[in-house]
């Protein structure tokens, strides 16, 4: 936004050092109620990065669409080196061709070390606060995240914290503008993350992600739903 004339610069400039000062303020606040649930402060960025991960996994993968089910095995290991840690071990039960393993690469395997997610600290907002829930509201600063979690900048987020475990259990993502997921062209997206807390490690990992998105695909809307379960995890770093 352009501001204009020295008096109106100048307090523009007071105003929104004040607005900043309370934005950095409310996002401190809200990070120490988040460490009650075994939160720090780098968990809601890190989560967008595989770089710091300490375990080995194996994800299996649906994406359902009206042209019918894929389904993929692949597994993670953070032991190898940036661009040959995710491994796609078999495409509908069969042992994946050069084209689906270049095609895998390319979205999984990128050859620079993965960025972390900034938070912008004017999103954050408590959403629920009640018996049952802490619900958190933020959104990542697009220009901040790997480019296969570009998309997650085109959404508003919103970690469930319960209460009665004092965990976070669930988080998701919602559109807020087009965005695009893939090669796809998405209207409407909705992400769900399912967690649970590994207790070796004293830190949470997925145990289900669902994508469900309307897409423009040859020009025609269609409904794309992408499922994610993970297993066998094991410390190894």
């Amino acid at each position: 936004m352009l501001k204009f004339t020295i008096n109106v610069v100048f307090l523009i400039c007071v105003l929104s050092l004040t607005n900043s000062s309370d934005a950095f303020a409310q996002a401190d606040e809200i990070r120490e109620r988040l460490k009650e649930f075994k939160i720090d402060g780098d968990w809601l960025s890190s989560n967008v990065k595989s770089g710091d991960a300490v375990h080995y996994y194996k994800m299996s993968s649906t994406t359902g669409s009206p042209d019918g089910n894929v389904e993929s095995i692949s597994e993670y290991d953070p032991r190898e080196k940036v661009g040959k840690r995710w491994n796609l071990l078999t495409v509908n039960g069969a042992e994946p061709t050069k084209k689906q393993n270049k095609q895998f690469n390319q979205f999984h395997n990128p050859k620079y070390k993965d960025i972390n997610g900034s938070i912008d600290p004017d999103s954050y907002k408590i959403e629920r606060d009640d018996d049952k829930f802490l619900v958190v509201k933020f959104r990542y600063l697009k220009e901040s995240l790997p480019g296969k979690y570009r998309f997650l900048g085109d959404c508003d987020a919103r970690v469930y914290c319960k209460k009665d475990i004092m965990r976070v259990t669930y988080a998701e993502f919602v559109n807020f503008r087009p965005t695009k997921v893939k090669m796809f062209n998405v209207k409407d997206l909705l992400v769900e993350l399912y967690y649970t807390f590994d207790e070796e490690s004293q830190s949470y990992v997925h145990q289900e992600a669902r994508l469900d998105i309307k897409a423009l695909i040859f020009g025609q809307e269609q409904e794309v739903e992408m499922i994610n379960y993970y297993s066998d995890y094991k410390v190894v770093k």
